[in-house]
């Protein structure tokens, strides 16, 4: 006879029920921030948060607010998703900052003074961010720098690198 596995040592119900708890902490912890900056508003600026695309007046109009913070927030997520592959390989990518302003920044230059397309200027930002990703990663394969620092020192150096050339 088969004996059944608690729901709670499930590995999917694990996963789900800690990005819940995740959400909740989170939004408790903004509470508190909020609660520090504005005392009178904290409570009306969490409802909103939470009521965020409930509180549109038509179906047309919280469809259109979700797609906004979609596509507001695919840089973040896919910063994200590039650091779950480091950690699932065993590094810590510390340099997800400086792949995404040289990803930015390329694309951004290939629209503005190239005129290209947007599929032009994707696939430019994701090669952008791959050289600037793949600096560090062949540091620590020939030469063993800690991945960390190199990371570090590359955000630097991307952040200066792309504030003098959309500057001058």
């Amino acid at each position: 006879m088969k004996e059944k596995k608690s729901l709670l040592k499930n590995p999917s119900f694990q996963s789900i029920l800690t990005s819940l708890i995740c959400i909740v902490l989170g939004l408790f912890i903004g509470f508190i921030v909020l609660l520090l900056i504005n005392p009178a508003g904290a409570g009306e600026a969490i409802k909103t948060i939470l009521l965020n695309f409930l509180t549109r007046a038509s179906a047309a109009a919280q469809m259109k607010a979700l797609g906004n913070t979609l596509a507001k927030t695919a840089p973040l997520r896919m910063c994200a998703l590039s650091i779950c592959f480091c950690y699932k390989v065993g590094l810590f990518n510390i340099g997800a900052p400086g792949q995404y302003e040289a990803g930015a920044c390329i694309g951004l230059y290939a629209a503005l003074a190239w005129h290209c397309n947007w599929v032009i200027c994707l696939l430019l930002a994701a090669l952008a961010g791959a050289v600037v990703g793949s600096i560090s990663g062949a540091l620590k394969a020939y030469r063993n720098v800690n991945e960390v620092i190199s990371g570090i020192m590359l955000n630097w150096i991307g952040l200066y690198t792309v504030n003098i050339l959309l500057t001058n």
